[in-house]
């Protein structure tokens, strides 16, 4: 997703209403379909009798990472929307994301099937 996340840096004040609708899609549709994914890899992959800890665990990780998105928006757009803050937020994202893609790749138990 660093693709996606560093499409932000295309916009400004002046960017056309198509061109924000296509990253806004695809941006979008991928984060929209990750919650599904995450909860049937967990569903997959957690034993039974754990199950309940790992629902749990799931949803504490997605609502810390909720908090943080919501401070780091509040950081960058703290003064008000601005195309700085859009492009400051837009290089965090994809760096964190990179970050991400990085130490999945490098994960050697995520090639072997369970």
């Amino acid at each position: 997703m660093p693709a996606c996340n560093s499409s932000l840096l295309l916009l400004d004040g002046d960017s056309p209403l198509w061109l924000l609708a296509v990253i806004a899609a695809a941006v979008g549709i991928p984060q929209g379909l990750i919650g599904l994914a995450n909860q049937s890899a967990l569903y997959v992959q957690a034993e039974p009798s754990r199950m309940g800890s790992s629902v749990g665990l799931l949803r504490t990780f997605m609502h810390a990472g909720a908090l943080l998105a919501a401070a780091a928006t509040a950081a960058f757009f703290g003064d008000g929307a601005s195309d700085a803050g859009l492009h400051g937020l837009a290089w965090l994202l994809t760096g964190v994301a990179t970050l991400f893609l990085v130490v999945c790749v490098a994960d050697r138990s995520l090639s072997s099937p369970r």
